[in-house]
């Protein structure tokens, strides 16, 4: 009963898509701007406020120069906050139900059917991990930054790994036109998971050349622009200046020392029961009997995701939202594992531990959308005060700050307005609603 149930039903399938994607866009609905959200609305060329895409090109172009190199993911949040939330909204949730798909592709590729199992466990996994959930998937600037890359990232990698797997080429011309585009968009995303992205790339290409495949031009070629567009990124001028303010002189052992605790305490903190898991099913795989390169691909989402986390060693700071490429190229691998290892017995117990950790979600569910509404109906009560008192002519305002409880929320995490108005979102926000200055205290919070 339970095979037949979670293989080779379709509908289930597509309730889990349409419920999950209806979680999604109900949490995004109730998210709104946030943080840097209020920044981008201004150009990095001249900090007026950006009215039309040619203002939104010179903004970009000074971001390159003066602070950063992510220019295709900042561009696609400067559109997007210049059209409107609402539309973003939409396809953001799109994006992130096209991610999980993709990940699920990748975990159930040796499935000859759809396994609502092996899905169902893809989204569970993304809500249960993730360290930074809101910041990667409902921040507007996070999710262009982290979600919007990452579904480039595995969909560019998606031709070369199913030609690795299966020895088939993408049947679509279209497709393999696209591809070069696909792979700058891959490459200049965001730093350690484009870089990712790219480790993985070439290891396929050498799996698929040991396995006496020819390789077609047009992935030499993709893989050029993906390098292309990663060496543009890392290359800005603008990283360098911003690496330079954050950058202490403290010795080279403590430095590293540091970073290295960092990074080590991401995977503690988040992840090392998953870790766990992973290397136990990846063990257990090693001794069946299977195809050699299947293994190789098991062990290879594990050493992609570990050097996706540790090559944060090079920067100043390691923010959680980052480790969002760690989390999904070991999900990968724990689901390719468990997909490998399912079977009439296997696949009672995948169901129970699914199913308590289905019990699990409704009530972290609950809550989060507790959390999220909470904060939708307190900040929007915030703005509407703002408006109200600028327009009787308080240019001067107090306010208080929101202080969200759960990482399902986009604001978990990140800064919110201070008490003092040098703080930069203090400066941001009021050029924004056009007001003198604007304070927040958390003792002004209204009473609900």
């Amino acid at each position: 009963m339970i095979k037949t149930m979670f293989k080779g039903k379709q509908w289930i399938f597509y309730f889990i898509l349409f419920s999950s994607g209806c979680i999604m866009l109900i949490f995004n609905f109730l998210t709104p701007m946030l943080a840097d959200d209020y920044s981008y609305t201004f150009s990095w060329y001249d900090r007026n406020t950006i009215t039309n895409l040619s203002e939104a090109f010179l903004s970009i172009y000074a971001h390159y120069f003066s602070w950063g190199g992510r220019v295709i993911t900042h561009f696609i949040a400067t559109v997007f906050l210049l059209i409107g939330k609402p539309v973003f909204n939409v396809f953001n949730t799109v994006v992130y139900c096209w991610l999980a798909y993709i990940v699920y592709r990748y975990a159930a590729i040796h499935t000859k059917k759809g396994h609502c199992l092996i899905y169902l466990a893809v989204h569970l996994c993304l809500w249960f991990v993730v360290p930074a959930f809101g910041q990667d998937f409902l921040w507007l600037i996070g999710a262009c930054n982290y979600l919007w890359p990452s579904a480039f990232i595995f969909t560019f990698i998606w031709p070369y790994y199913q030609y690795a797997m299966t020895g088939k080429l993408p049947g679509s011309k279209v497709l393999i036109w696209f591809m070069p585009v696909l792979g700058l968009l891959a490459g200049w995303g965001n730093e350690n998971t484009s870089g990712a992205g790219i480790f993985f790339v070439i290891i396929l290409l050498f799996l698929i050349k040991k396995q006496e495949h020819k390789i077609p031009l047009w992935m030499f070629i993709s893989l050029g622009t993906q390098i292309i567009g990663f060496i543009l990124m890392v290359i800005a001028p603008g990283n360098y200046i911003r690496l330079e303010r954050g950058t202490e002189d403290i010795g080279f052992l403590l430095t590293y020392g540091g970073r290295l605790s960092v990074c080590n305490q991401m995977i503690y903190d988040y992840m090392l029961p998953f870790l766990l898991a992973y290397i136990f099913l990846l063990v257990l795989l090693c001794y069946q009997k299977i195809d050699v390169y299947k293994k190789w691909i098991a062990g290879l989402f594990g050493i992609t995701a570990l050097a996706n986390n540790y090559v944060m060693l090079i920067v100043t700071e390691y923010p959680e939202r980052a480790a969002l490429g760690t989390v999904l190229f070991l999900t990968i691998g724990f689901l390719y594992c468990v997909s490998m290892l399912l079977n009439q017995d296997t696949l009672k117990w995948a169901s129970a531990i699914t199913c308590c950790l289905l019990a699990v979600f409704s009530i972290q569910y609950t809550y989060a959308l507790m959390d999220i509404g909470y904060t939708y109906r307190v900040y929007n009560r915030r703005i509407a005060s703002i408006i109200e008192q600028r327009d009787a002519g308080i240019m001067d305002i107090v306010t208080y700050r929101i202080e969200p409880k759960t990482k399902f929320n986009g604001l978990y995490g990140l800064e919110d307005l201070q008490g003092y108005t040098a703080h930069w979102l203090n400066g941001n926000t009021s050029n924004y609603f056009g007001i003198n200055s604007i304070v927040a205290f958390p003792e002004e919070k209204p009473k609900e």
